[in-house]
């Protein structure tokens, strides 16, 4: 993934956590749900940019 994939993760943080609360009464449990269903997610994500930057980076665009 590339480093800018941050932006499109936090929406899909929004939504769950939105979801997860709109679940239950009880926003303790919600935060727990929330934290269950993202957390494989984020971690899966978070591994392949321990990468240098640059490749990390989409290719520039334009003449160089």
């Amino acid at each position: 993934p590339y480093l800018g994939q941050g932006a499109c993760q936090a929406m899909e943080d929004g939504v769950v956590l939105a979801q997860a609360l709109a679940s239950t009464d009880d926003v303790k449990e919600g935060l727990k749900l929330y934290e269950r269903v993202r957390l494989p997610r984020a971690n899966r994500d978070a591994v392949p940019c321990s990468c240098p930057p640059r490749a990390s980076l989409a290719p520039a665009r334009g003449p160089r």
